[in-house]
């Protein structure tokens, strides 16, 4: 009787830890091959991703990442955005201010300077 012939991927066989994880040279292509998709797909997925979560301050990430290189982040005025190191930034031509980002914006504020706008457009 032949004996089947084992691939390999054989149960038992001993794989060394790189290649368990990474996998041997052009699986990768081939399973994503299989699921009908490319590594350039997968690649602009994740980075696509990644914007969005940065963007969209995910989970707090970006003031997170911000508030690693605080000066940086404040000589860019990111802090108007996103808190940077627990303060946000509020600039205009004449002044700077931060405060807590835990404080809100007074929306009487917002709206008293929307509506100075909009009068002004007319």
């Amino acid at each position: 009787a032949e004996r089947p012939q084992q691939s390999e991927d054989a149960p038992g066989e001993r794989v060394d830890p790189v290649t368990y994880v990474f996998g041997r040279p052009g699986e990768l292509e081939e399973d994503l091959g299989r699921l009908g998709t490319s590594p350039r797909r997968v690649f602009l997925g994740t980075a696509g991703a990644t914007a969005l979560a940065l963007g969209a301050n995910f989970g707090g990430i970006t003031d997170t990442l911000l508030s690693t290189k605080p000066d940086s982040a404040r000589s860019l005025r990111l802090d108007s955005l996103y808190s940077v190191a627990g303060l946000r930034g509020y600039y205009t031509s004449n002044y700077a201010i931060r405060f807590p980002s835990t404080w809100l914006f007074d929306q009487s504020i917002a709206q008293a300077q929307a509506y100075r706008r909009e009068v002004q457009s007319r």
